[in-house]
């Protein structure tokens, strides 16, 4: 008909078979993910560009929270094999804490029962999750594995360099946010000034205490 068509992918790599193949059916196609490019390009799109995420800043926003919402340390999102992985690390320290976590799959805790009453099962919408982000001190970003052959489809194992949503919307509440590394981050952030980075879990909970500690310099950074 005339009627040129366009797709964004804004959830690479996770689902690449299925991208993959739809990805040439389309005159434009854009994806938030850098290293996807060169794979839709392999497949045969021929007009691919690299459009990374935002935030709805109506939705993510510094805000006043009751008291249900605060807490020292939250993570919201699913628990993938490599989240649970660095938070069966982190358990024995949290446990110490007042903690949110939301999310499925939380119940593979090795030491579940610790953080038990600490876990919101399930999905939660945007505006509540903007509540919980207000009402922490620390949030932590942690991405999830590109490579997982249980939760994700793919097969080729294009690998991960730009960073997911929730590095935008933990930011723009304007809470100090705790997040391991992307390639992507430096382009879009400045790691110590706008966000703090981490490596390992002794890393990501010498900084939690750190900046627990210290109110003031948590919240020029926030």
């Amino acid at each position: 008909s005339g009627i040129k068509t366009a797709v964004w992918f804004a959830d690479d790599p996770y689902y690449s078979d299925l991208s993959i193949e739809l990805a040439p059916h389309y005159e434009y196609v854009f994806t938030h993910e850098l290293a996807a490019l060169s794979y839709y390009q392999e497949a045969g799109a021929s007009q691919v560009y690299y459009l990374p995420l935002a935030v709805h800043e109506g939705l993510f926003r510094p805000m006043p929270v009751s008291r249900q919402y605060m807490s020292d340390v939250c993570f919201i999102g699913t628990g993938f094999p490599n989240r649970i992985a660095l938070f069966n690390q982190l358990v024995p320290y949290l446990a110490h804490k007042k903690v949110v976590i939301v999310g499925a799959l939380w119940h593979h805790l090795k030491q579940y029962r610790l953080l038990s009453n600490s876990i919101i099962k399930g999905w939660m919408p945007a505006e509540e999750t903007a509540k919980y982000y207000n009402g922490a001190s620390i949030v932590i970003n942690c991405h999830r594995s590109p490579i997982d052959p249980v939760y994700n489809r793919n097969s080729r194992e294009m690998p991960a360099y730009s960073i997911n949503p929730r590095t935008y919307e933990i930011s723009a509440c304007g809470t100090l946010q705790l997040t391991d590394i992307r390639q992507d981050l430096f382009s879009l952030y400045t790691p110590e000034e706008d966000l703090i980075t981490y490596e390992t879990a002794d890393e990501l909970i010498e900084k939690i205490e750190n900046y627990l500690q210290d109110e003031e310099e948590r919240r020029n950074i926030a």
